[in-house]
């Protein structure tokens, strides 16, 4: 079985998109098409349902993709074995913003105890404003933030991916709505004091939409849920749905008032400022942006 055809059904997963996959890969587009190709003939399966533009990954094709993401971390792991890394030893106290607890969080910290096994890491969570204040007091050696409009003096700001929003119903509710239909349906609202939730608060306001606000909440997981149940519609960050592709309906926006960065922030004078160096790549690895 072909690696790089492994390798490019991953990356169409992540990016949802042959083209994307092909630019983060860096090969033709016609390439990656042949791949899946001669990949669904050597499995005898579909990997794409092609009767839609663009096409989508089946059910058995979200199967294979997870198997094959094992797959390719088995790999990485023996080649990190092999290698001679430095052995960076030291204790990290990270904050996570809760939506980069889904998904994201667990990859990264699987990377970093592979990798660098004499690096403890402790992870508390909270919102971005308050994540921010801790790195900025030294309670925290760093932390995963939505990207805040302006920082503080002293403190660095690395962007570990770019995430785009994404406008979730309920799948009985037919087609995923257009954001007109906010104004004609009860609109869950993220935390207005989280980040993504000021971000998702700008892009309304931009787009002169002023939605029947009828809850207002902070856990991506109670969201998911009220629309699931057809209570309402909602605006949440999209990487965190990957999960949910089976229980709600979901219309990625676009625009770049749409998508918001995810960083890691940490004082330019703390003392472990090499661990978090040496760890950064790791953390845009395990975002699939790296």
């Amino acid at each position: 079985m072909n690696l790089r055809a492994l390798r490019s059904l991953v990356a169409i997963q992540d990016s949802k998109s042959f083209v994307e996959a092909a630019q983060r890969l860096k090969i033709n587009q016609s390439a990656i098409s042949m791949q899946i190709k001669a990949l669904e003939e050597e499995l005898q399966v579909a990997l794409f349902d092609r009767s839609v533009r663009p096409p989508v990954m089946t059910p058995t094709g979200i199967a294979i993709a997870r198997s094959a993401r094992e797959i390719l971390e088995l790999l990485e792991g023996i080649r990190e074995t092999a290698e001679n890394t430095e052995a960076l030893t030291g204790s990290l106290m990270l904050g996570c913003i809760p939506t980069a607890t889904i998904g994201f969080l667990p990859n990264v910290l699987q990377a970093i105890n592979r990798r660098y096994p004499g690096i403890h890491m402790r992870v508390q969570s909270a919102l971005s404003e308050p994540l921010v204040e801790g790195v900025q007091h030294g309670t925290l050696d760093a932390a995963i933030v939505t990207e805040p409009a302006k920082l503080p003096a002293g403190l660095r700001s690395e962007i570990i991916m770019r995430e785009r929003l994404a406008l979730i119903s309920a799948f009985d509710a037919g087609t995923p709505p257009t954001i007109e239909a906010i104004l004609d349906a009860n609109f869950i609202r993220f935390n207005r004091h989280a980040g993504v939730g000021r971000i998702i608060g700008r892009f309304l306001a931009s787009r002169r939409i002023e939605p029947d606000e009828f809850m207002e909440l902070d856990s991506i997981e109670a969201i998911i849920e009220m629309v699931e149940r057809g209570i309402g519609i909602a605006i949440v960050p999209e990487r965190p749905l990957e999960s949910y592709r089976q229980r709600v309906a979901i219309r990625p926006l676009e625009g770049s008032d749409a998508q918001r960065n995810v960083s890691l922030i940490f004082a330019e004078t703390n003392a472990n400022v090499p661990l978090l160096e040496a760890i950064l790549a790791l953390f845009r690895q395990a975002s699939g942006q790296g």
